[in-house]
């Protein structure tokens, strides 16, 4: 179960995909309001996230606890969480590579 909660201090749109045929619709969130989507395979999932500024993309597995956070501040189990396309930390190491 993947559980999605809203502590921002705007309303959401989530999504998380799905393996197969499945619902993967976004799903309305208002502030400090929760929802959670039943997913259990272990390869993981996309987790969207739509705010008023765009949409954010992030890799879940089945047994996040996501909360949402103003300043685009999201996190997994209390661990902030990159999203999809900036998941890799940027340093000089990977530049000289």
């Amino acid at each position: 179960m993947i559980n999605v909660l809203n502590s921002s201090s705007e309303s959401l749109q989530v999504a998380v995909n799905s393996w197969g045929a499945s619902d993967n619709s976004y799903v309305s969130l208002a502030i400090n309001k929760s929802t959670s989507f039943d997913r259990t395979d272990k390869r993981g999932f996309v987790l969207a996230v739509k705010r008023q500024d765009g949409e954010q993309n992030f890799y879940v597995l089945f047994d996040s606890d996501i909360n949402v956070r103003d300043n685009g501040v999201v996190t997994d189990h209390g661990i902030p969480i990159r999203p999809a396309s900036n998941r890799y930390p940027h340093s000089a190491a990977a530049e000289k590579a």
